[in-house]
């Protein structure tokens, strides 16, 4: 059970395959997600899920997720968040952390 609880936690499967975003060389330069994303192999567009997370009155379910955030410290980690919504126009989703913080993010 916690075998199988691993192979869907993000965080774990980077490290086991050599990413830690924590320990990488100071000279790396990051570059823009949307240089190599590729919506075409998403399962549904964000429309779709927001639309997906909702029952059949439009009352909308929880829908969960984790986001990639920097702390104070610079540091990565993986926190858990809700999507509160998605603006079509922005290309971003509202969400919602356990803390009570709201952020837009472009990718989950």
């Amino acid at each position: 059970m916690i075998e199988d609880a691993q192979k869907q936690d993000i965080e774990f499967l980077l490290i086991e395959n050599g990413l830690d975003l924590n320990n990488l060389p100071k000279n790396v330069e990051w570059l823009p997600l949307e240089m190599f994303d590729d919506v075409r192999f998403d399962d549904k567009q964000p429309e779709e899920w927001i639309k997906f997370f909702q029952d059949e009155h439009g009352n909308k379910i929880k829908f969960t997720a984790k986001a990639l955030v920097k702390d104070e410290t610079d540091f990565y980690i993986w926190e858990n968040c809700e999507i509160t919504d998605y603006l079509k126009e922005d290309k971003v989703f509202n969400v919602r952390f356990e803390d009570g913080e709201n952020m837009k993010l472009k990718r989950l």
